[in-house]
């Protein structure tokens, strides 16, 4: 119960300050966009969240409007992202709008990324979905870094059944606390420095 409380004004505090001190940033972002790309600016998904409630899942509009006529399979194929969305998505800025669904109610700063539905994994509803999480990290690191936020024996066979059986998100379930979240928002801002590093070094 008090994991809950503290998650939740961390949550609201921390969202209404990013929302503030980063409101010349969104409306910049904002305007390339209109300028660049044209309306609309912003991007809608429906999503599964806490007890299955549906919400609107907010982003900047990355691809060209029509992209939905296209198939793709995994990550989203270069053609269909616009001049704007490939500086945004590498560095994640397009899901800045999620602060206001954070704000809300309806996510978390750490959980399980949204999903459309969870019939595959039912447990999920006990939970906010995040902007970030341990599955959204923990395919980055190295398995120095992997073990110092799993805490757990690389070499363990419980280990190895962990990340690569997709059983992430019931690690965090039964593990989460408030040095967890911490832990991991911090591996989110280590690993968005090192993209963004990547990012100037392609100019």
């Amino acid at each position: 119960m008090i994991y809950k409380i503290l998650k939740r004004l961390f949550d609201i505090f921390f969202s209404a300050l990013f929302l503030i001190l980063l409101s010349p940033l969104l409306v910049i972002i904002a305007l390339l966009i209109l300028i660049f790309s044209g309306r609309p600016v912003m991007f809608f998904q429906d999503r599964s969240g806490l007890r299955g409630k549906r919400f609107k899942l907010y982003k900047f509009r990355t691809l060209i409007v029509n992209a939905r006529e296209f198939e793709t399979m995994g990550k989203v194929k270069k053609e269909l992202q616009t001049d704007i969305g490939k500086i945004l998505r590498p560095i994640h800025l397009d899901e800045l709008p999620q602060l206001w669904n954070i704000l809300k109610g309806d996510m978390s700063f750490v959980g399980w990324r949204p999903r459309s539905d969870l019939k595959e994994f039912p447990f999920l509803k006990d939970y906010k979905p995040g902007l970030t999480g341990l599955m959204s990290v923990i395919y980055y690191l190295d398995e120095k870094r992997k073990q110092k936020i799993l805490r757990c024996d690389l070499a363990s066979e419980d280990c190895e059944e962990l990340y690569h059986n997709g059983k992430i998100n019931l690690f965090y379930a039964q593990h989460m606390s408030f040095w967890l979240d911490i832990r991991i928002i911090y591996w989110t801002f280590i690993l968005e420095l090192e993209n963004l590093l990547k990012l100037f070094k392609k100019q």
